[in-house]
């Protein structure tokens, strides 16, 4: 029974989705595919298999099937509450109309520099880590994670995942709107290399599969007569980049391990395996990637044997902008520390490795059931982001500055211990958004950086 409504609360939620973008934006739409990945078809594997593969110690039948309605449950509230909210493209239309003086640019000049410092800031911090790191932080060269290699590159290598996600948003920007097909594959390649390089993915998946939705999105605003041949070209191009980039770790790890990496994949998912489903089962529930509801699955070990918060660790999200060095030593542990060291101390506080605790799991994590009901608010603050978003590109605004903005509150929404994303992503777009402004030095038609005599331009 608990896996019948939980697998019907994830369809409704699905089904809802996919109305809102058809009448809405379309830059959830990756996001309903995942959905459907994460809470319908992984647990049902799971559930038919018998175990996780990436938590099999912590696997317990029970908890893994009350973990999935509460995870359910919290989507399928969040997704009320952004149909509540979410921006109907007839509204947007007649924005559009209302505010025809103000012409939309996809690319302006401030989205050129906001691009070109974004480059730079890329190259200088990834040339920081080697100088601080050499290439111990390269994936091949590590059993831990980067932080844990060198406490150092907690500072730098975000400013090279975030560039590596605005170079990709510009590359598919140009190659779709301005045509310029060679500059735009040529920067989603840089782009796709420096993911590759720092072993992260999730902000440059993001990153290019919206910029593909968003131009989409445009043109349904625009009221261009869009064909059905047109609209699946876009689509395909999203995917591929999706599916590309999802698998950025496996490419990066075959180049440079070779056919040990190969073999070894191949080991792990024929050892056990009678049938090429079984190996297609294992391989997809074995994957990190989505394992939001095995998360579930401990966090209800972990309220049976500790209770409920009752708040204290979001109040303590503001210490996510210290080291967990510091939190280990100070106790102030926030939400993630504590499900993870209940998981496993060593991995997490020494190797600096483990698993995401999202927005939902950490209201229920305090409030129990109740924190289900807050969930519907997160949808609500969901919509009401996503609305501003596109009435402010409708205003003029700069796309890129934007979706940092969008992406960043999206990003807290998303996960309270992000807190120090959340803040390093703002922070990131207004910095990039002002240099310009300050003109310490520029760069040419040719796209040459020269120095600025700032004396005549103050």
């Amino acid at each position: 029974m608990i896996i019948f409504f939980s697998a019907l609360l994830s369809i409704l939620s699905i089904m809802i989705r996919i109305y809102t973008i058809i009448k809405g934006p379309m830059i959830n739409a990756i996001g309903v595919i995942t959905t459907m990945y994460v809470y319908l078809f992984r647990p049902l594997i799971i559930v038919s298999v018998g175990s996780t593969f990436l938590y099999a110690n912590q696997y317990n039948p029970a908890s893994y099937q009350n973990g999935w309605l509460y995870a359910s449950t919290c989507l399928f509230m969040t997704t009320l509450g952004y149909v509540l909210f979410f921006p109907r493209i007839e509204h947007l239309q007649k924005l559009d109309r209302k505010l025809e003086s103000k012409k939309v640019h996809f690319i302006n000049k401030t989205t050129k520099k906001v691009f070109q410092y974004s480059v730079a800031f890329s190259i200088l911090f990834l040339l920081l880590m080697f100088l601080s790191a050499g290439s111990s932080f390269l994936a091949h060269n590590r059993n831990a994670a980067m932080s844990a290699v060198n406490p150092t590159l907690r500072y730098l290598y975000p400013f090279v995942q975030l560039g590596a996600g605005v170079i990709g948003f510009y590359g598919i920007t140009i190659l779709l709107n301005s045509k310029k097909y060679k500059a735009g594959i040529f920067w989603i390649l840089v782009s796709f290399i420096i993911t590759m390089i720092i072993y992260q993915r999730g902000i440059t998946v993001s990153f290019i599969t919206t910029a593909v939705l968003l131009f989409f999105d445009y043109l349904r605003i625009k009221r261009d007569k869009i064909s059905t041949r047109k609209k699946l070209k876009l689509f395909l191009i999203a995917m591929l980049l999706f599916v590309v980039i999802l698998f950025s770790r496996d490419i990066y790890n075959t180049l440079v391990l070779g056919r040990a990496y190969l073999e070894a994949r191949k080991n792990k998912y024929t050892e056990n395996s009678s049938t090429m489903w079984d190996i297609i089962k294992i391989g997809l529930i074995s994957r990190p990637d989505g394992d939001i509801v095995e998360v579930w699955m401990i966090l209800m070990s972990y309220i049976q044997d500790n209770g409920l918060l009752y708040g204290i660790s979001i109040l303590r999200v503001p210490f996510a902008l210290t080291s967990s060095n510091y939190r280990l030593r100070t106790g102030q542990k926030i939400g993630l520390d504590l499900i993870n060291e209940y998981y496993s101390y060593d991995a997490y506080w020494y190797r600096k490795y483990g698993f995401n605790l999202n927005s939902s799991q950490e209201l229920v994590m305090n409030f129990g059931i109740f924190g289900i009901f807050f969930s519907f608010f997160l949808g609500i603050l969901e919509g009401m982001l996503t609305r501003r978003f596109y009435t402010r590109l409708l205003n003029g605004r700069d796309v890129l500055s934007e979706f940092l903005t969008y992406y960043g509150f999206g990003y807290l929404f998303g996960s309270f211990a992000a807190f120090q994303w959340f803040v390093f992503i703002i922070l990131y777009g207004y910095v990039l958004a002002k240099i310009p402004l300050i003109r310490f030095f520029k760069f040419d038609a040719s796209g040459v950086c020269r120095v600025y005599n700032q004396s005549k331009n103050f």
